[in-house]
């Protein structure tokens, strides 16, 4: 049995970058937060990797079993068909020592309903510009932008639930697109929307996953050679210095320059740069 540890104790985020930014470099950026309770570690966190490709994802050993209900609180066997205005919920096991790291709901969605009518452009309105007597340069107030429905891809939509360590669960995130799948640490429940067939589901348990082939591919150790509350690492200054040289920004940031313009004074740049 693998037991994840609470997150509101420790935690770890990643955030991939794709290099379209111009501030922070390419690849996955890491962080790990623990609470000031704990302490210092004791020892460098090992980051182990499990690489899944389409291939490999496939031969994984998957749970199908779920507890499906309607909005009314009716049990359901999927397959089944639902309409603008249903919604469903899936309910996974949580009993000790199943932790569900990824779920993908199996379905064919419909297509997104047409809208009732066109969008008409908007003529963009001019800033205002207030002068402040305090101030050298002139204050542009710029209007709030008027949010935009976002499209939808297709006529469902489905949302992750995860455990959570301060109370009820939390909302992982939204998908309204094929593939109906998501990741992370205790997805308890997931609810589906809109119109199309549900075909069921599929899960992997983190006793099972942890069980696969995991490759280490760093070490974060703090600045330090080890010692009686640390234990003793090898070529330590180089691992910081690499981890370092690894993540520095691309650009220094405009508030750390002593000769940058003000925020509306600077220039804009192409996307390029």
């Amino acid at each position: 049995m693998t037991e994840i540890a609470n997150p509101g104790l420790l935690n770890l985020q990643a955030l991939w970058i794709d290099g379209s930014e111009s501030h922070p470099r390419r690849g996955a950026h890491v962080r790990v937060a623990h609470h000031p309770l704990l302490g210092l570690p004791a020892m460098p966190f090992v980051l182990e990797r499990f690489t899944v490709t389409k291939d490999r994802l496939e031969r994984l050993s998957f749970r199908t079993d779920a507890v499906w209900r309607d909005k009314a609180g009716n049990p359901l066997t999927p397959p089944f068909s639902m309409n603008h205005g249903d919604e469903v919920t899936v309910t996974l096991p949580t009993g000790a020592g199943i932790t569900a790291l990824w779920a993908e709901i199996i379905a064919d969605p419909g297509s997104p309903p047409t809208p009732d009518r066109p969008v008409r452009p908007v003529r963009p309105i001019r800033p205002p510009i207030i002068r402040d007597p305090i101030l050298r340069d002139p204050v542009i107030v710029r209007p709030v932008p008027t949010p935009i429905p976002r499209a939808l891809a297709t006529a469902m939509q489905v949302e992750a639930f995860q455990r959570s360590a301060t109370g009820p669960a939390t909302s992982l995130g939204t998908r309204s697109d094929l593939p109906f799948a998501f990741s992370g640490p205790g997805i308890v429940r997931l609810v589906v929307r809109g119109n199309g067939t549900v075909v069921g589901i599929r899960w992997l348990d983190a006793d099972r996953v942890l069980k696969s082939d995991w490759q280490v591919i760093d070490v974060l150790n703090l600045p330090h050679p080890g010692g009686r509350r640390y234990i003793e690492l090898s070529d330590w200054e180089a691992l910081c210095k690499d981890r370092v040289d690894a993540q520095v920004p691309l650009r220094r940031p405009m508030q750390d320059l002593a000769s940058a313009l003000p925020r509306f004074s600077a220039p804009g740049h192409p996307p390029g740069e």
